[in-house]
């Protein structure tokens, strides 16, 4: 008989399994069958990313549907990149915790530094004066 902790081993599909994962062949000597190759679909994951409003959202990279340009995902990106929508909400402790780029006349505020989700040009660390210019302006 076939120990039953072995076959549970066999038919384990791990996250990281590419597409999917074959099981020996072994004998069932109760039934005298032999057990065909069995695949097991692994999981599908989100490893893509795009920018939606206002923050990345994550995607799967082979979606057709999906509104912008597919880029590698970063989930430090996805739970911290934001764009502050609400430049009121932005004070004297927000100084060099915040980043900014100015494009086209239009200053744009975000919760992380990087870079500009659409242009791609790197941000930079919001100051005293681009605070007192720009925002209490």
């Amino acid at each position: 008989m076939t120990d039953s902790s072995e076959m549970r081993r066999g038919i384990m599909a791990e996250p990281s399994d590419i597409v999917k994962k074959p099981i020996e062949n072994k004998k069932d000597n109760n039934a005298g069958e032999k057990i065909s190759t069995v695949y097991i679909p692994a999981k599908k994951e989100m490893q893509c990313m795009y920018w939606k409003d206002d923050h990345y959202q994550e995607a799967f990279c082979d979606d057709e549907n999906v509104p912008a340009s597919l880029i590698a995902i970063d989930k430090n990106l996805v739970e911290n990149f934001k764009k502050i929508t609400f430049p009121d909400t932005i004070t004297e402790k927000s100084v060099g915790k915040i980043w900014y780029l100015k494009s086209n006349g239009k200053i744009e505020f975000f919760t992380h530094e990087g870079n500009h989700p659409t242009n791609r040009r790197k941000l930079k660390k919001m100051t005293k004066y681009i605070l007192d210019k720009h925002v209490y302006n």
